[in-house]
Formats: structure tokens, C-alpha cells, sequence
């Protein structure tokens, strides 16, 4: 029975047959064994060993035979030494072949009697060159001495920033030329087949705008450079321009697993069929993108040794869910699981060879390479069979619509015969109605002029009317403006009316009464000189009314406004001169006056503005505060309408609230009372304000002073 375990055995040792059948090699004559199992290694874990070491005290230092056709060291970035001795059979040219052309360090050494005959380099690090062959081959070469008969010894110093492989073969330069060239074209197949494919791929992306062939086009372009890099291709090909892709070889991997993941997500429709896949598929990218981190990073050994178990962990997930997909009748996972299957087998034995789980020969290092063939030969049949599936899909879609076109013409068209005869038979109804309508339109034409007759006839009456109207407008507003100025006249006169009456009831009787009263006094008999005091009193009494007759006197000037005589007043002079007059009281107040004369000119009667400013000026005198200096502010200032006036001192202030301050522009109204007056000037100046159509305002503040602002209007009629 053919067990697991049985076919590991035979798969064991087949890798081993292929490693000892593809590694002879041959000098002179003789034939000779694989070269790495003939040889001795020794791993420097210093770092720090040169050949004279080895030279000068062989005995501390000892080296292991190798058991391997292939030597592999595996992740290490320690210097490694390997020793082999050969003798020369005829004088021909032999070169040492090293095929691994990823090394970053050679140092080849080649000792007779522990003399050094002759010490070669190579490597990425150097250029890619190396002092043994200018041959642009997949291989480093160094050549060898040919004694007949001598025997050699030949020391070899290697360093890598990955992995340590060192497959050693010693040839000749023809042999070397006809094996590259075979290998070549095989590859040259390999490579040609692989990018043509990918090719198509990114041309599928374009034109099915579909990211499952950008997917599957990069996971094909990362293997490209995967195996050209290590089978050498890169470096033949380009010279040392991708040396710096050697050590990333590990994170292009990590983008192909990405590429492939996504790839198994889209191809299998995983969302749809496997939905309990999904999500663990998905953090499955977290594995490569943690591996292409660490390689940016520079853990170049860590991610050649992670990252062969996370090719294998993808590789194995990937065909796991190939298998789920084709178990659920998934029709494009049938080739998806043959291919990836080939694929994931290759995977495994490279990555085993690597890991030193299996030994490195042709066939364990190339084992991808084949995997990866076959594996893009069958998803592209699985591609091809879903872009048929497509065109099929797309094909029924279009008879589909066909289909239904043609059973839209028949239904279009029986209802096209049903229309015409429908409208054949609206057409016979129509002209019947035509006809009616005819008739209808001459009758309609008679009434029609009969109405434009009497249109005319309207619109003339409708002339006359509106002439009317607008006569009658003109003389209603001509009417309602004398209204509103017998109004307004009205309104005034009866103020004065309630004024006079107040006065007369009120002021005038007084003085009248103390006349009477002191008249009577003098009738009767007394002594001379109390009829002198009688006879004072008296004048007093008269002199009193005769002010009161005075003031009202003037009043009734100002409301009849006899005195209104327009002009251009100099306000810098009026305030000047009422300065003037009253220069006694503000020496005597000690009076600090501040002027800010900004508008100079306003048309106005100017006896009114000379009384607002000096009774302005003269209250403000008057009525100041015994405790501090009087300071008094003068302003004229103008806006593109309004010239404006104000006074301000720093007084006694009027202690009523700011929503009656009005009421101390009223006839006779008194504030203080410990002050002389009579309660007219500010009355007189609000009335000569409102009679040049001005305003006038009071701002007051007990113990911090008042605030008079007057406006006049720029144009007064």
C-alpha cells in the first residue's frame, strides 16, 4: 500500500539522486565526485578570520567535511570558508564555477605548499564583477592552475546578507558556454511565456476593467524577478544595476503573496461562495505585509528565514481554498486547484531545499520555477475560460435584448395599425368639427369687430376719465399739503394758546394781584415813609409784569417768525463774540473753554443763533459746580447733510430721569432753584431751533455736567 510516508521516502531520495547525477565535474581524465562532497567548511563566527589565520595555526581551527553535493550554510551573514584539494590530469584551462551569483562576497584563494599562487574576488558587492572571467555568465568563474601532476589547494571565502548557498563544480570554459546556452533557452522560454502572459493579463485590467488581471499580472511580475534575480539572470543580463533587489527578495515575495491573495479572493468570488473564508483570508495579508516591513527595514536574515514559512503558510491556505471552492461547485476553481497545487509543491520543495530540509540540486532549487510554469498555464486556462464564460454570458444577454426588441416591434406595430385607425376615424371627426368651427369663427369675426367698435368707444371714455383724474389728483394733493400745513399751524397755536393761558393764569396773575393788593394799601391812611416802602413795592410789582409782557412779547415774534431773515452765519464769530460779552462771568468761574470749530459756515437768521449760543453758554456759567473749575466744550461738525452743534460742561446736571430731561425745555421750567432765573431760556432756545427747522437734544448727569446737541439741516427753506 502506498503510504504517506512511503512516498516521502521515494520523494527523499530522487532529490538526492538528481543532487549527485547534476553536480559531476571533471579534471584531466579522471572522473571526479561532486565537488561540495569533497570539500571541508569551516564557519567563521567572528568575523574576523583571514586566510593567514588558517595559515599560521591549522590545528585551532578545524574544518568539517562536507557530506552535501551542494553546500548550504542557510541564514547567516558570518563569513564562510570551504577548502578543497585537486590534482591537475593535463595542462587544458579549468575554472572554478560557482552558480550562485547572489553572494555578496568571493574570495577565492588558491595555495601550493601553503603559497599563495594566485587570490581572485567576485561578488555584488564588487561590481559584479569578478577577476577570474569577463564572461557575462550565470555563474562566478576563477580560474585554476594546470600543473600536470601538482596537486593544489584552493580556499574559498563567501558572505551573503540572506542565505549562504554554494554550488561548486570545476570546469572548462566550453562546457560552461554549451550548458549556459542550453539553460539559456530554456529559460529564455520560461521568461518569454511568463511575461507575455502577464502582458495580457494588464491588457484584460484595461479592457474588462477588472482588478482580478492586475492581480494576477503582478503576482506573474514578481516571480519574473523572483527567479531572474536567483537564477542569476538579472546579474547577466543588466550587470550590477539590480544588485540592490538581492537582499529584497524576501518582500518581493511578500507582494507576490499579496497578489496572489487578493488574486484567490476575486477569481473565487470568496464574498459569495466561501463567506466563512473571507474575513480569515483577509488577515492572512497581515503575514507578507509584516515580512516587507522587516526587509525595508534591513532584517534581511530574519525575513529569509520568515519568509519561507510564510510562502509555504500562503501557498498552503491558498490551495486549501481552492479545494473549499471546488467542493462548493465553484466553476472556475477546478483549474485554479491544479494550477495553485503545482505552484504550492514547488513552493514547498525551493523553501525545504532552502531550510536545509531537503538537499539543493538542480531539481529542489528550480522546483518553483517549474511550479510556477504550470501553474500560470492552467489559471490561464481558468482566465480564458472565464473571459469565454463572459463572452457567453454577454452573448445571451444580447439575444436576450434582441428578444426583447422584436417582441417590442410587434407590439409596436400592432399598435401602430390600432392608432391609425383610430385616428383616421378622430380625423373624420375633426373636419365635422371643422366645419362647425368655421362657422363658429365667421360669427365670432362679426362680434369680434362689433367689440372693437365699442373697444374704441371705451378707450376714449377711458382718456377723458383719466385726464379728469389726474386733474383731480393734482388738486387733492395740492389740498391735503395746505391741510397739513393748517394743521400743523393749528397745532402750534394751540401750544401757544395753552401757553399764554398758563402764563396769564398762572405768572401775569401774580404780579396783577401784588398791584391790586399794594394800590389799596395806599388808599388808606399811613405814615409817609411807609408809603414810600407801598410806592417801592409797587415798581417792583410793575417792573415784574412788565418782563412777563416782555417775554411773551417775544415769544410771539419768534412763533410769527417776523424776524426771519436768511443768511449765511459765521458760527467761529458768533461763539467768539458771545465769549466776548460774557468774559466778566467766566473770569469770575474761572471758566476753562475748549473750541472745535470743524464747520464754519450755516444758513440761518443770525440773532437766533446768537441767542441759542449765549443762553447755552450763559446756563452753563450759571448753573456750574462750586467744587471744580468749570470746563466748558465748544463743537461745530458737519456730515454731507446736517451741520451739528455741541455744548458741553462739566456743571451740576439736571437730576431727572433721561425719559423727561425733555420737559426742561418748557416755558418757565426750573431745575435749581438756588440759582436766579425765570425758567425762559432754554424754551427760547429750542423754539428759535425748531423754527430753523433744527433738533435739538440734552444728555445730563447729576454731579458730572450736561450735553446739549443741536442738528440744523445743510438746507434750511
Amino acid at each position: 500500500m502506498f503510504t504517506p510516508t512511503r512516498f516521502a521516502f521515494v520523494f527523499i531520495f530522487c532529490c538526492c539522486s538528481v543532487s549527485a547525477w547534476c553536480q559531476p565535474f571533471r579534471i584531466g581524465t579522471e572522473e571526479q565526485r561532486p565537488l561540495g562532497a569533497v570539500s571541508e567548511y569551516y564557519i567563521d563566527g567572528t568575523a574576523a578570520l583571514t586566510l593567514k589565520s588558517f595559515l599560521d595555526d591549522s590545528s585551532a581551527y578545524r574544518f568539517k567535511k562536507s557530506e552535501e553535493g551542494t553546500l548550504n550554510f542557510g541564514p547567516t551573514s558570518k563569513p564562510c570558508w570551504v577548502r578543497f584539494t585537486y590534482t591537475s590530469g593535463d595542462t587544458l584551462r579549468y575554472y572554478l564555477a560557482i552558480g550562485n551569483t547572489n553572494l555578496n562576497e568571493v574570495d577565492v584563494y588558491v595555495l601550493q605548499e601553503n603559497k599563495i599562487l594566485s587570490m581572485q574576488q567576485g561578488g555584488l558587492s564588487r561590481d559584479g564583477k569578478n577577476s577570474g572571467s569577463n564572461l557575462n555568465l550565470n555563474a562566478w568563474l576563477f580560474e585554476l592552475p594546470q600543473r600536470l601532476g601538482e596537486t593544489f589547494t584552493v580556499y574559498i571565502r563567501v558572505t551573503d546578507q540572506r542565505r549562504v548557498i554554494l554550488p561548486l563544480e570545476i570546469t572548462t570554459l566550453n562546457e560552461v558556454i554549451a550548458s549556459s546556452h542550453h539553460e539559456d533557452f530554456l529559460f529564455g522560454l520560461y521568461f518569454g511565456c511568463l511575461a507575455i502572459i502577464a502582458i495580457l493579463n494588464i491588457y484584460f485590467f484595461f479592457y474588462f476593467r477588472e482588478n482580478i488581471y492586475l492581480f494576477y499580472g503582478g503576482h506573474i511580475l514578481c516571480q519574473i524577478l523572483i527567479n531572474g534575480i536567483l537564477q542569476g539572470y538579472l546579474l547577466s543580463l543588466f550587470g550590477n544595476s539590480f544588485y540592490f533587489l538581492s537582499p529584497y527578495v524576501p518582500a518581493i515575495a511578500g507582494i507576490s503573496n499579496l497578489f496572489s491573495i487578493l488574486f484567490a479572493l476575486a477569481f473565487l468570488d470568496v464574498k459569495s461562495y466561501l463567506s466563512q473564508w473571507y474575513k480569515p483570508t483577509l488577515l492572512l495579508i497581515v503575514l507578507p505585509v509584516f515580512n516587507i516591513i522587516l526587509s525595508v527595514l534591513g532584517f534581511y536574515i530574519l525575513t529569509a528565514k520568515t519568509g519561507s514559512y510564510i510562502g509555504i503558510g500562503v501557498s498552503v491556505w491558498l490551495f486549501a481554498l481552492g479545494l473549499a471552492a471546488y467542493s462548493r461547485k465553484v466553476t472556475q476553481a477546478r483549474f485554479y486547484v491544479i494550477g495553485w497545487g503545482a505552484f504550492f509543491i514547488g513552493i514547498l520543495i525551493l523553501n525545504s531545499a532552502l531550510n536545509q530540509w531537503l538537499p539543493v540540486n538542480t531539481f529542489t532549487f528550480q522546483a518553483a520555477v517549474y511550479g510556477t510554469l504550470f501553474e500560470v498555464v492552467m489559471i490561464s486556462f481558468a482566465l480564458a475560460d472565464r473571459i469565454n464564460l463572459v463572452r457567453k454570458e454577454q452573448q445571451q444577454e444580447r439575444q436576450q435584448r434582441l428578444a426583447l426588441i422584436e417582441k417590442q416591434k410587434s407590439w409596436l406595430e400592432e399598435n401602430v395599425k390600432l392608432r391609425t385607425i383610430e385616428l383616421l376615424q378622430k380625423n373624420k371627426e375633426i373636419e365635422v368639427q371643422n366645419e362647425e368651427l368655421r362657422h363658429q369663427h365667421e360669427e365670432l369675426t362679426s362680434t369680434h369687430e362689433l367689440l372693437e367698435r365699442q373697444k374704441q368707444l371705451v378707450e376714449e371714455k377711458n382718456r377723458d376719465i383719466g385726464l379728469i383724474n389726474q386733474t383731480l389728483e393734482q388738486k387733492v394733493k395740492q389740498r391735503t399739503v395746505e391741510l397739513e400745513e393748517t394743521v400743523r399751524n393749528l397745532v402750534n397755536q394751540n401750544n401757544d394758546l395753552e401757553q399764554f393761558s398758563y402764563i396769564v393764569s398762572h405768572n401775569m396773575r401774580a404780579p396783577v394781584a401784588r398791584i391790586l393788593g399794594l394800590i389799596n394799601l395806599l388808599g388808606t391812611d399811613n405814615d409817609p415813609e411807609e408809603r414810600i416802602q407801598l410806592m417801592e413795592y409797587l415798581k417792583e410789582s410793575t417792573i415784574g409784569l412788565d418782563e412777563i409782557i416782555h417775554d411773551l412779547s417775544q415769544i410771539i415774534d419768534l412763533r410769527r417768525g417776523s424776524e426771519m431773515v436768511l443768511e449765511k452765519v459765521d458760527l467761529e464769530k458768533i461763539v467768539q463774540h458771545n465769549l466776548s460779552d460774557l468774559t466778566d462771568e467766566l473770569k469770575k468761574s474761572r471758566a476753562q473753554v475748549n473750541l472745535s470749530i470743524k464747520a464754519r459756515e450755516i444758513v440761518a437768521v443770525k440773532g437766533y443763533m446768537q441767542s441759542i449760543f449765549y443762553n447755552l453758554i450763559s446756563n452753563a456759567i450759571k448753573y456750574r459746580d462750586s467744587d471744580r473749575q468749570l470746563a466748558l466744550d465748544i463743537c461745530t461738525s458737519e456730515t454731507a447733510s446736517e451741520v451739528i452743534i455741541e455744548v458741553h460742561d462739566n456743571g451740576l446736571g439736571v437730576n431727572m430721569p433721561a425719559d423727561r430731561l425733555h420737559e426742561i425745555f418748557h416755558l418757565y421750567k426750573r431745575t435749581h432753584t438756588h440759582v436766579q432765573g425765570k425758567g425762559l431760556g432754554l424754551y427760547l432756545v429750542k423754539t428759535q431751533v425748531e423754527a430753523l427747522h433744527g433738533n435739538i437734544e440734552v444728555k445730563s448727569e447729576v454731579g458730572k455736567g450736561s450735553c446739549f446737541r443741536i442738528t440744523f439741516p445743510k438746507a434750511v427753506s
